[in-house]
C-alpha cells in the first residue's frame, strides 16, 4: 500500500556543468554512475512507496531524467528554466529554493541521495513543516564553521539578508532538508520569498560579485545558510510548527532511528565513507528496478563529458523544437522492468503490436520526433485541462510497462 504523500525531486543543471568543468562529481559520489544511480532509486522508492512523485528541473535535466532515464514522475515543471543567469551555479541549493517555491498544494522534497523503503508516518500528511532533523550545537560540533561564519560573511558584504536572521540565528539552530515540505504553504512561501530577495536583489548585485571574487565556492558551507539555517528562522519568525522525522540531533545517532523509519540519506562527504559493498548494491538495485535506465548510464546516455557521460547533451533550443514539453510534462513515461518493486514489462511481442498501433493511431495522436514515433499527444498539462485526453507518455516506454494502456483503449 502507497502513503499517498507527494514527494517532489528537483534539478537545476548548471551545478553539474559547474562540477565537471572543476573535475568534481556532484554530492561526492565516487563516479558520476553512482550519482546517476542514486537518482534512479530514489525515484523508484518514492514512487513505488509513497504513491507519487513530481519534477522540478530545467530542459536539461528533464532531457537526462524523463527522457533518458525513464524515471516515473507525474509531472514534470521546466520552472528551472527562468533562473536569472546572473546567480552563481555554485550556489545549488537556490535551484531547490525554487522547486519549493513551486508547490502549491502540501508536498515533501527528497534529495536525490534519499531513498524511502517505507511509507512515510501517518502524521506526515498533515505537519506545518517537516524537516529531516534539526542541526544545532552543542551535538553538531561544527555549526560555527558550517553556519555562523559564512552567515556573517554574507551580513558583512550584502545589503538584503533575511530579515528572520535577526534574532533567530542566534539560536544556533538549523534543519538538515533532506526532506523538506508540509501543509503550511505560507510559512514555505514566506521562506522562498526571503531567499529569492537576498539572492535576486539588485541591492545585493555588487555583493554577489564580491563574494564570488573572495571565493564564494570557498565558503563551502553558504549552501547550507541560504537553504537550511533560513528555513528555520523564517519558521520560527512565523510561529510555524516544525516536526522532524527524527528527535536526535546528534548525526552519529541518526542511524537505528532511520532503520525503523525505513529512511535513507547518504549526506554529502558520508559517501566516501561508505563501504565498496554499499555501492555495489547500489548497482545491483539499480539494474533490477530499470535495466534501460542502467544500461543508458553505463552507456553515457548523452551526458556532457565527464558528467557521467561521452556525448555532448544536445542544445537546449534543439531539445525545444524538437519535442514538446513546454512548461510541463504531464504523466511523465517511465522505463519498467520486471523488479523487485513488482512491476512487470510486456514481452517485447506485446511491445510491437502495441507500437504498431500507436503508429496507425485511429485518432492520430501519436507525436513523431527525428522520424521515430514519440509520443501520445504533446507531453502538455493543458493537454488534460482542454480534455483531449491523450496522456503524453513517451511511447516506447509506455508500452513496456504490462499495466499501461492506451487512453483510447485501442491497446
Amino acid at each position: 500500500m502507497r502513503s499517498g504523500l507527494r514527494i517532489v525531486h528537483s534539478l537545476w543543471s548548471k551545478p553539474l556543468e559547474l562540477c565537471v568543468k572543476r573535475k568534481r562529481i556532484s554530492g561526492d559520489w565516487p563516479s558520476w554512475k553512482h550519482y546517476w544511480y542514486s537518482w534512479v532509486l530514489s525515484a523508484w522508492q518514492a514512487h513505488e512507496t509513497q504513491g507519487r512523485i513530481d519534477l522540478v528541473t530545467d530542459m536539461k535535466g528533464a532531457e537526462i531524467l524523463v527522457e533518458q532515464l525513464g524515471l516515473p514522475y507525474r509531472s514534470v515543471s521546466l520552472a528551472l528554466d527562468e533562473l536569472p543567469e546572473y546567480v552563481s551555479p555554485a550556489l545549488w541549493a537556490y535551484g531547490k529554493v525554487l522547486a519549493y517555491a513551486q508547490q502549491r498544494s502540501s508536498f515533501l522534497h527528497i534529495d536525490s541521495d534519499v531513498y524511502l523503503w517505507k511509507q512515510l508516518p501517518e502524521w506526515c500528511r498533515n505537519a506545518p513543516v517537516i524537516a529531516q532533523s534539526f542541526e544545532a550545537t552543542p551535538q553538531y560540533l561544527a555549526f560555527e564553521d558550517i553556519y555562523n561564519r559564512p552567515r556573517r560573511t554574507f551580513c558583512n558584504l550584502l545589503e538584503k539578508v533575511p530579515p528572520s536572521w535577526q534574532p533567530y540565528a542566534e539560536e544556533n539552530k538549523s534543519l538538515n532538508m533532506g526532506i523538506f515540505g508540509g501543509r503550511d504553504l505560507g510559512t514555505i512561501q514566506a521562506y522562498c520569498q526571503q531567499v529569492r530577495e537576498m539572492v535576486e536583489h539588485k541591492a545585493n548585485r555588487l555583493g554577489w560579485q564580491a563574494l564570488a571574487a573572495t571565493g564564494l565556492n570557498n565558503i563551502g558551507w553558504s549552501n547550507m545558510v541560504v537553504e537550511q539555517q533560513t528555513a528555520y528562522c523564517v519558521a520560527r519568525q512565523r510561529g510555524a510548527n516544525i516536526h522532524t522525522l527524527f528527535d536526535e540531533v546528534d548525526p552519529s545517532k541518526l542511524s537505528e532511528a532511520a532503520k525503523v523509519i525505513g529512511y535513507t540519506h547518504v549526506m554529502g562527504s558520508k559517501k566516501k565513507s561508505v563501504d565498496h559493498e554499499f555501492m555495489q548494491r547500489l548497482e545491483k538495485r539499480v539494474k533490477e528496478i530499470s535495466s534501460d535506465a542502467y544500461d543508458r548510464i553505463q552507456e553515457g546516455f548523452g551526458l556532457t563529458r565527464g558528467c557521467g557521460g561521452t556525448k555532448t547533451t544536445r542544445k537546449p533550443s534543439t531539445i525545444r523544437k524538437s519535442t514538446n514539453v513546454v512548461k510541463h510534462v504531464s504523466h511523465a513515461g517511465a522505463s519498467v522492468a520486471k523488479t523487485s518493486l513488482g512491476i512487470n514489462r510486456a514481452s517485447k511481442e506485446q511491445v510491437t503490436k502495441r507500437l504498431a498501433v500507436c503508429e496507425k493511431c485511429p485518432g492520430d495522436h501519436a507525436v513523431w520526433k527525428n522520424g521515430k514515433l514519440y509520443t501520445c499527444g504533446p507531453m502538455l498539462e493543458s493537454m488534460k485541462k482542454e480534455g483531449k485526453g491523450t496522456c503524453g507518455c513517451v511511447l516506447n516506454l509506455k508500452a513496456r510497462d504490462m499495466a499501461e494502456e492506451c487512453p483510447f483503449g485501442w491497446w
